[in-house]
């Protein structure tokens, strides 16, 4: 079978994952998001983004019932 070395569900994965939750312990999934960022995102460029989002969210409360 041709699997690659980082896939978390191979049979042995699955295996793995089962004894987890028997044992009763809860598989921790893996973030996709980096830890670190090698150039993190500009403060003024996070706050409007921030700022459209909630300009988005109250549009969209208003059309509710």
């Amino acid at each position: 079978m041709n699997i690659h070395e980082n896939a978390r569900l191979t049979p042995h994965g699955r295996e793995r994952m089962v004894r987890m939750v028997l044992s009763g312990q809860t598989p921790q999934g893996r973030s996709p998001r980096p830890k670190k960022l090698r150039q993190p995102t500009p403060s003024e460029t996070v706050e409007r983004i921030v700022a459209l989002r909630r300009k988005r969210l109250t549009w969209i409360r208003q059309r509710r019932p």
